[in-house]
C-alpha cells in the first residue's frame, strides 16, 4: 500500500513538471518571444511583417492589418490563460508540499489546470480558422501546411 502512494506522488511530481515546461513554452510565445530550433529559425507565429510562416503569404497591407488585429485580440485571452494556470500549478505544489496531500483534492486541481490548456488549444484553433478567413484560398493552402508543420515538429 504504501509504495502505491509513493509511487502516485511520484506520477502527480512528474504531471506537475510536465506542465511546467509545457507553460514556460507558451509562456514565451504569450510574451511575444518567439521559439526558435536548433538552427535558431523561428517559428509560429511570426512577429514581424514577411517573417516566418507570413512570410510566403505576400499578404497584402489590409490582410497584414486583419492579422495584427487577430493576433492582439487571441494574445490577450492566451496571457490570461497561462496566468491562471501559473496560479493554479503554483496552489498544486502547494498542496504536494503538505504534509499528508489530499489526492482528492489534487486530482480537482490537476481537472482545472487540465480545463485551462485545453481551453488554451480551442483559442489556437479559434485563430488558426480566424487567420483564414482573411486569406485567398492559395494563401490558406500555405498557411494549413505551415501549421501542420508547426504541430508536428519535434
Amino acid at each position: 500500500m504504501r509504495y502505491c502512494g509513493r509511487l502516485m506522488h511520484i506520477a502527480i511530481v512528474m504531471i506537475i513538471v510536465m506542465l511546467f515546461a509545457g507553460a514556460s513554452c507558451v509562456s514565451s510565445y504569450a510574451r511575444g518571444e518567439q521559439p526558435k530550433d536548433k538552427k535558431g529559425e523561428r517559428h509560429f507565429p511570426p512577429r514581424d511583417k514577411g517573417e516566418g510562416k507570413f512570410g510566403e503569404l505576400n499578404l497584402t497591407p489590409e490582410q497584414q492589418a486583419g492579422l495584427k488585429k487577430i493576433r492582439e485580440k487571441y494574445d490577450t485571452r492566451r496571457e490570461d490563460l497561462l496566468f491562471l494556470m501559473r496560479e493554479k500549478k503554483l496552489e498544486m505544489v502547494k498542496m504536494l508540499k503538505e504534509d499528508k496531500p489530499d489526492r482528492k483534492k489534487l486530482e480537482r486541481k490537476l481537472e482545472e489546470i487540465t480545463k485551462l490548456e485545453a481551453d488554451r488549444q480551442r483559442l489556437f484553433l479559434d485563430e488558426f480558422f480566424e487567420v483564414r478567413e482573411i486569406l485567398t484560398p492559395k494563401q490558406a493552402k500555405i498557411f494549413t501546411r505551415k501549421t501542420m508543420k508547426f504541430l508536428l515538429r519535434d
